[in-house]
């Protein structure tokens, strides 16, 4: 990204990690069954992963995997609700990936 032509501009340090974390994050759901867990979890709504993994028909460890994905990149977070580990939506800006696909 850093080469320039004269009519350029170059990206900040600052520009670029932005960038890079905003890749990282879309990369973090491209995937149907990432997509799906978010769609899951859209509108404020809290679930498990033994919710999750029925909502989505698929093997819950299949389902933790991909939730730890997410947490990592700071799109989803948890709380805990007794012995259960209740999953949201923490970064809800990429809720937009949806309105930006028309879904």
């Amino acid at each position: 990204m850093s080469e320039q032509t004269n009519h350029e501009e170059l990206l900040t340090a600052e520009q670029e990690a932005n960038l890079e974390k905003a890749a990282n994050m879309i990369k973090s759901i491209a995937n149907p069954i990432r997509l799906g867990i978010v769609w899951l979890l859209k509108d404020g709504k809290e679930m498990s992963v033994s919710e999750l993994h029925k909502g989505m028909g698929l093997d819950q460890g299949m389902v933790s995997h991909y939730i730890a994905r997410m947490k990592a990149q700071g799109i989803l977070n948890c709380r805990k609700e007794g012995k259960k580990n209740l999953y949201y939506i923490e970064h809800k800006k990429i809720l937009n990936v949806f309105k930006c696909m028309k879904i």
